[in-house]
């Protein structure tokens, strides 16, 4: 056969090794990424399982919640996982973000001091004002939009 015909064979055959090994990164990052999940958190009277989760839009990165006039605003948030959550505390007087299920607790927090979680694990949250019984609210987390992955081939010239 001419050259010009080996070669196009030869460009396939590389095209097609190339589409399978792309093909194959993609699933064992996926299989790696659904192996190596958190484990569960714990879940209290009244919480979701992680496996309850509704699918919604996430925000990322470090959300802020305000406790202010003896309420946390927003109170209910809801993150992608492995965000964080910061409260901050602009009351003059001393509050708490606390879990309801003791995953977490800021302590007292006084006027200006704040504390920062990091939530990992889908699921849904609830957490409470250990000095003030009707200050609650909910951490929502949900599994982030997927990772863009792009696929760049070689160019051949010939």
């Amino acid at each position: 056969m001419n050259d010009f015909g080996d070669r196009f064979r030869r460009y396939r055959l590389l095209l097609a090794v190339l589409v399978g090994l792309v093909f194959a990164f993609t699933l064992a990052v996926s299989a790696t990424t659904s192996l190596t999940a958190s484990p569960s958190p714990l879940v209290g009277e009244g919480s979701v399982t992680p496996s309850d989760t509704p699918a919604t839009t996430c925000q990322s990165g470090l959300v802020e919640v305000n406790i202010l006039d003896f309420a946390f605003s927003p109170a209910n948030v809801t993150v992608c996982a492995g965000s964080q959550v910061k409260w901050t505390n602009s009351d003059p007087f001393p509050h708490s973000a606390t879990s309801d299920t003791n995953l977490w607790d800021s302590g007292t927090l006084n006027n200006g001091a704040s504390f920062t979680f990091a939530f990992d694990t889908p699921g849904v949250y609830a957490y409470h004002c250990n000095f003030h019984s009707s200050m609650h609210g909910t951490i929502t987390v949900v599994a982030g939009p997927p990772p863009s992955h792009f696929v760049y081939l070689p160019l051949i010239n010939k």
